[in-house]
This record gives C-alpha cells, structure tokens and sequence, in this order.
C-alpha cells in the first residue's frame, strides 16, 4: 500500500532524486562524447588536441533532443545507461504521483504548492529542481563544473540545463526566455549575458527567497524591509452579502484589482482584512511610496511573488506617489501588470478618482466604496464602548451628532478618553469633556500647515461670553443646531441629499471688535470641535496654481480634522471681481473660482468673518446659508462688556460693586468702545498694577480712565483732557 508524504522536505527529496537521475544520464553521455578521449591533464584547459578533435569529427552534427532520443549518437553501452537514468527517473515520478495521491490535504508540500500557485509545467518545474540540486548538494558543484569542463561553473547554465532535459530540443532556452514564468516571478535568475560566450553559457541559480520557502524558512526578502509588511486580522470579517457575492465573482477571475475608497486609512486596513478573512488568505500591506524611489521597480515584482508564495492579497497604500501631477509614473503600470498576472484580487489603495485607459483589455476593475458610519450607526458603536450609565445613550447620540468617526476611530477615542481621566485624578469613568477631547484629537492628528488650531477652552459657554442683541444670541444657537443636525436631516432624506449643499457656510459681519472671533469660538465650543483659522500669508503664492494647490490642501487637513474653518479678514479670500485687465488678474479671479467651488464641496461648517460686508463678491454672498450681522454694542451693552471684564479680573467683587466703584454706566454712556477695546483697557490697567510690583494692589477708577486714554489715541481719537 502506498504511503503519502508526512512532510514537504520528504517530497522535496525525491523530487531532487528525481533531478539527480537526469544528471546522471547527461554525465554518461558527456563520458561517451567528451571524456573517452580527453587526457586527464586537459581537463579545464583551453586548447584541443588533435585526438579530441577527431573524436568530434568521427559523428555527424545532430540536434539534442531533435530526434526523440536521448542516447542518439552514442555507443550500445552508453545508451543503455543513458537509458537506464531516464527509466529509473521515470519510475521514480511514478511513485511520487501515488504519494502525493495518498498524502492528506493537511500535509503542506511547499514544492507542489509552488508550482500550482506560479502555474508552473513540467519542463519549469525541472529547471527549478536541477538549478536548486547544486544550492542543497555541493557534490553537484563539481558534477557540474564537470560537464562544463570548467571546475569554476559550479551553478547550472541554460546550454547545460537544455542537454540534460533533451529531448524535446531547447525545453530550458524556452522556459528561460523572457516573458517566462520563471523568470517573471524571479523563481530563477539568470546571470549576466556577455556577448563572448552568449545565452547558453549563462548561469541560472534558484532565488534565495525561493530557496528558503522550499526548505521550510518563511522569512521574507530582506529587500522588502520597509515596503511590505503583514497585515493583522480583522476584527470583524463579516461582509454584506452583496459584497461577499462582487467578492466571489471577482476571486474566480485571476487578476482582479479592486480599489478602496472613501473613509480613513485605518478603515480601508479593515476593510481590506476583512476581504482576506472572507477568501481566507492573508493580507500583506505593501508601500507604493516605496515602488516609487528610484531603483525600486523591483519591489513591485518581489511583492507580488512574496504574496504569490503566501498565497496572500496585496493592499497597496498610497498609490498617489505612483502618479507625477496627474500623470501615472512607469512603476504604476508596472504595478498594473503584475496585479493581471496575480491569481488573487488586488487591492488598491488610491484616494483620487482612478480608470485605467485599457480597462476593454484588462483585467476587471472594481471600486470598492467605503462609506462612513452614519448617525445611528455611530450611536450604536459609541453605546458599545461607553460604560453602562443614565447618560450612556444621551452621550453616544452627542458625540455621534458631533463627530465624523470611523468604527476604528470610535474604539481608539474611547481608549485615551480613559487615559486622559487617569491623568485628571483617580481611576474611574471619563466624563464627556474627557471624550470630546479624545474625539478632538482622534480627528487633529495630522500636521496643519495652512491653518492654525484655536486653542478653544472645552465648555466655553456662548450667553456666559457673548455680549449681544437677542436675535444675534438666538441665530448663534440656531446655527450650532443647524451644523450639529445636518448629518441627521441628511440620513432622513437621502433621496434629497444632491439637492442640499454638503456643509453649512455662515457669514460673521460687523466692525472690528465686536465678537465674530470669540463667537466663532463659541460655536466650535458647543459643537466640541477644533476651531481651524486659515492663515492667509501662508496659503497665497505669487507661483501660479500654487495658491489653487495650497487650498486643496487646507479643505483636505480641515475635512481629515472634523473641524470648523474659520476665515478672517474673509474680504482678503472673497473680494469682488473686477475687470481683467492681464495675467495676474486672470489668475486671481480663477483663485477666487477655486474657493468658490471648494468651499462648495466642504462637508463641515465654514465661518468667515469681515468687516467689508460691501466688498463680499456677490456670487459668493448666494452661496452662503447664513448671515449674522454683530452690531456695535450700544450703552447697556457696554455697560455688561465693562462688568464681565473687570469681574473677570477682581473674582471676589459682586456685580454690584463694580458698577459702584467703576461708574460703570458713566463709562458706557461717555466711551464708544467696543467689546475688543474695552477688554484691551482693562487688560493694560491690570498691567499697570502689576508695575508698581505691588501685587496687592487691584485696579481702580483712575486706572482705567489712564488706560481709556491710551485707547483713545490709539484708534486716532483725543485722549482723555
């Protein structure tokens, strides 16, 4: 009864057994042609002898392999062991087809695995196994540097590798060209050609990665340190049913490339494990950047065979490096190749919108969309990580009404908002300033280059900070509503959503001083998000499209950010455009266009503040949602501005003691100041305490009539007489 295999070396063995008795028929050949005449002392010389050259002449030229037989052109003896080798390597593949009949399926061969997955034949497989005898065996060394008559060729060349297969005539020159599998793959690699010695005399060793998996070692090619890594399991690898069926579709279709889109890079990780759970194949997560150095085409191919060998999808990140401006950069159609060749599905990770141009005569391409959780989506993952709690459910909906968060990003959130409870005291449960600041920061990671982040106290209360007309407080709280609840209006409409713009754009208007800024701050506040001011200086280049490309990049940071973008001085960015009278006023009015339309586009809440209403373009003006207008305070207004700031500075005065002491309404009524200048004044009278090094010492009466004074001829108006 025959036995199968227990273990891959034991095949690998015979297999070489196998191989060996093919060179053992090529040496009785080579002592029958070669070596019957050849003196002892020539061996590995450069010259012939006459004896040797009459040897040779004594048969007529013939084809190896041509006429179907290996000992053609040789003596009865001679083809009789030529043929006794090849019978005996014959049988012994017999024997190894019954075993591998009889081996389990659990029984991992890693040669049969090689060539099933590289869709290797016979005669590529015999290549494989007689370049790698020499690598296993040194005595091959010398057998081969034999039938070279050169003791330094101790590795296999395509001359000697077609004689010892023959017949059919050249099977390794065929296999060994270019467009071969073997080669492709870069199982076998062939040393340089020099036109001295031509193609038959190069070298074909085994790949030392391929080497190291037949002999049982999973190491990977130390030339992909860096590029390619493994990816880790998913934590879920449920699909919907409709994707597990595009999945299927697409697994029986060998090349199929399938590119990620939408949410964030750890979602598309996810995803993409999850994929690999469905098909049950690893995932290894590969660096386009890296594809992209110069040098470094080979990483395509030695990722795409690393993943070959493991039987492992590729997740390619960041192929945007692959592209110069738009345009696709030589390693990206070689990545495109390689992906047709693969027997698995492909993922790409490609944030820009991407078709191949031979998408008729290429392998199938499909986007795989990754939409972000909605509310109660959110809601539900934000439940299942929060403490059990009254507050629980009324905590998740706020914090899913708030925050654009990934399933991901939800669990890291929750994660350091225990951490940061840790740091503010004891152990216990993080509070809901604990999670807005971890939520904060889930969506700040990235580096903001053209904008800067306002350092917006947590709970900034807006009637406890805003000194304004009633309408104005109420149409401040109708808009934090309206920003707030615009995901939930959105998920009650779908059918509606390309009739509604995608963010909320308002408008702060008013003199300077008045409270846009603060009030701006108040907004992100109570929405729990990060306040991001545009800084204009840094944004506009005098290099054209530079400006275009710099407010690409600031939308990008502030979508990423799950922020409130804040541009001040909005006349700067959106002023009226006049007539074009050159270049330069032709390319400011398409930056002007730019904006427009991005801001358009924006998926979060966009303030703007200005105090040029007027010079607003009016075609932007019909673009806005809202339009708050911050009046000059009058009297009684003053009047609670200079109460909050001088109660801001003296804590234990009551209200009623600061109006006394400061004759607060006689300030109101005689000083036209608004919130900004009276904040300044009380500031600086505070400073002047504060130099006389008497910190005892608290403001009084005269010092803010000195500090009005100072204020006044700041603005350009006569002090104080």
């Amino acid at each position: 009864m025959t036995t199968g295999y227990t273990c891959s070396l034991e095949h690998l063995t015979d297999e070489l057994a196998r191989a060996d008795e093919l060179v053992r028929a090529q040496i009785q050949r080579w002592r029958t042609s070669i070596a019957a005449t050849k003196p002892d002392d020539a061996w590995g010389m450069a010259y012939v002898d006459d004896a040797e050259v009459s040897r040779y002449l004594a048969t007529s030229f013939r084809l190896a392999g041509s006429d179907g037989d290996p000992g053609a052109g040789m003596d009865r003896e001679g083809a009789a062991l030529v043929a006794r080798c090849r019978r005996a390597a014959r049988e012994r593949a017999g024997k190894i087809a019954a075993r591998l009949k009889a081996t389990s399926q659990d029984v991992p061969l890693r040669l049969d695995l090689l060539v099933r997955r590289f869709g290797l034949d016979d005669a590529e497989r015999d290549v494989l196994l007689l370049c790698l005898l020499p690598e296993l065996d040194s005595r091959f060394r010398r057998l081969y540097g034999y039938l070279h008559d050169d003791v330094s060729r101790g590795s296999a060349t395509v001359g000697l590798l077609d004689e010892i297969l023959s017949p059919p005539a050249f099977a390794a020159r065929h296999v060994l060209g270019p467009g071969g599998r073997l080669i492709d793959h870069e199982l076998i690699v062939l040393g340089a050609w020099t036109a001295a010695e031509g193609p038959s005399r190069r070298t074909a060793r085994v790949e030392d990665r391929i080497v190291d998996f037949l002999t049982g070692c999973d190491r990977a090619d130390a030339r992909l340190a860096g590029a390619v890594s493994d990816l880790a399991p998913a934590a879920v690898s449920a699909l919907a049913p409709a994707q597990a069926r595009l999945l299927g579709a697409l697994a029986a279709s060998p090349g199929a490339r399938i590119v990620l889109t939408g949410g964030d890079q750890r979602s598309r990780r996810g995803e993409a494990a999850a994929i690999g759970a469905h098909l049950s194949c690893p995932v290894l997560l590969a660096s386009a950047s890296a594809a992209a150095e110069p040098h470094a085409m080979q990483v395509i191919s030695l990722a795409f065979r690393e993943a070959t060998l493991r039987s492992a999808l590729l997740l390619w990140e960041g192929c945007e490096a692959l592209f110069d401006r738009g345009r696709p950069l030589p390693a990206w159609a070689a990545l495109l190749r390689a992906a047709a060749r693969h027997p698995e599905p492909t993922l790409l990770d490609h944030a820009a919108l991407w078709d191949p141009e031979d998408r008729a005569q290429s392998t199938r391409l499909i986007r795989w969309p990754l939409p972000r959780p909605g509310v109660a989506e959110r809601q539900g993952q934000w439940v299942n990580v929060l403490p059990d709690s009254a507050e629980r459910d009324a905590v998740a909906l706020r914090l899913a009404q708030t925050f654009d968060l990934t399933a991901a990003q939800i669990q890291d959130a929750a994660a350091m908002a225990q951490d940061l409870a840790l740091r503010d005291g004891p152990p216990g449960a993080a509070t809901v300033d604990h999670l807005l600041e971890a939520c904060r920061r889930q969506t700040g990671r990235r580096l903001l280059t053209f904008t800067e982040r306002v350092a917006v106290p947590a709970g900034l209360d807006l009637d406890a900070e805003i000194v304004l007309p009633a309408e104005q407080k109420q149409q401040l709280h109708d808009l934090v509503d309206r920003i707030r609840l615009r995901n939930v209006l959105a998920e009650r409409h779908p059918a509606d959503a390309w009739r509604r713009p995608k963010g909320v754009v308002c408008l702060f208007t008013g003199s300077s001083g008045t409270g846009k800024t603060l009030s701006a701050a108040c907004v992100a506040s109570a929405l729990g998000k990060d306040l991001l001011r545009v800084d204009l200086p840094a944004v506009v280049s005098k290099w054209v499209g530079e400006t275009e490309k710099n407010l690409q990049q600031v939308f990008a940071e502030a979508e990423d950010a799950n922020a409130v973008m804040f541009f001040d001085e909005a006349e700067a960015f959106f002023a009226k455009r006049g007539e074009v009278r050159g270049a330069q006023d032709r390319w400011a009015m398409m930056e002007t266009d730019y904006l427009l339309q991005r801001i358009e586009g924006y998926t979060g809440a966009v303030i703007l503040a200005t105090n040029l209403r007027q010079q607003i373009d009016e075609a932007f003006l019909r673009r806005i949602h809202v339009i708050i207008e911050f009046p000059f305070p009058d009297k009684d207004q003053r009047a609670e501005l200079w109460v909050r700031a001088l109660q801001r500075r003296m804590r234990d005065q009551t209200r009623e003691q600061i109006v006394a002491d400061f004759s607060v309404n006689e300030l109101a009524e005689k000083y036209s100041l608004s919130g900004a200048a009276i904040e300044s004044i009380t500031e600086g009278a505070e400073l002047m305490t504060l130099r006389t090094r008497n910190h005892e010492r608290r403001i009084d009466h005269a010092d803010i009539l000195v500090t009005i004074s100072s204020e006044m001829r700041k603005m350009g108006k006569p002090g104080l007489a």
